[in-house]
């Protein structure tokens, strides 16, 4: 017999034979996955897209609660702030945006519905460069993002991941032109 994949604080049922029939109780501590990953700079927009990937793992994770935290140098662009499930599709009604109240110009996410176990979300938005920053030929980002939720056990289940990364802008030639700048990989 085999117990198919089952959330934490559940019962299955395993039929062997019409004799023997066992009832198991599921009790997992559920844990997260959190990654955080950049994609390229856009720089005729001067923005970065970021994608939040938070699995739950050996559970149900209910309660969750996204802090991005984005400092200096570049801001979220909230209304590009999207949540899907991990086939792509939009997580309905979209989570709560707000403010972060610890100073940086990031967001927080709440009001997802809970996570059944082995799924997760995508949390995919843009920043912007600060004006004070377009005069750069490099920008280096840093930008960190924590998940926090809660077990079946009601246990606060938390993970982190944080990203730095570099914008190339465009270097200011003598005679005012712009010219493109080339990444370490040879990418303008």
């Amino acid at each position: 017999a085999k117990v198919g994949s089952s959330q934490s604080g559940t019962t299955t049922d395993v039929v062997f034979n019409e004799e023997i029939k066992v009832n198991f109780t599921i009790d997992g501590s559920a844990t997260m996955n959190v990654e955080k990953t950049q994609g390229e700079f856009d720089r005729e927009n001067n923005t970065m897209e970021y994608t939040v990937k938070v699995e739950a793992v050996n559970g149900v994770i209910s309660d969750l609660v996204l802090t991005d935290k984005i400092w200096e140098k570049h801001y979220a662009l909230r209304d590009t702030i999207v949540v899907t499930d991990f086939n792509g599709n939009p997580i309905v009604p979209q989570p709560t945006v707000s403010d972060n109240p610890n100073g940086s110009s990031g967001f927080i996410l709440s009001g997802f519905p809970d996570i059944p176990a082995d799924e997760g979300y995508l949390i995919k938005y843009k920043t912007k460069l600060n004006n004070d920053q377009l005069g750069n030929e490099v920008v280096h980002l840093w930008n960190e993002v924590v998940a926090s939720g809660k077990d079946s056990d009601d246990k606060v289940v938390e993970k982190g991941s944080s990203l730095s990364s570099t914008a190339y802008l465009y270097k200011i030639k003598k005679d005012g032109k712009q010219e493109a700048i080339e990444d370490s990989n040879g990418n303008i």
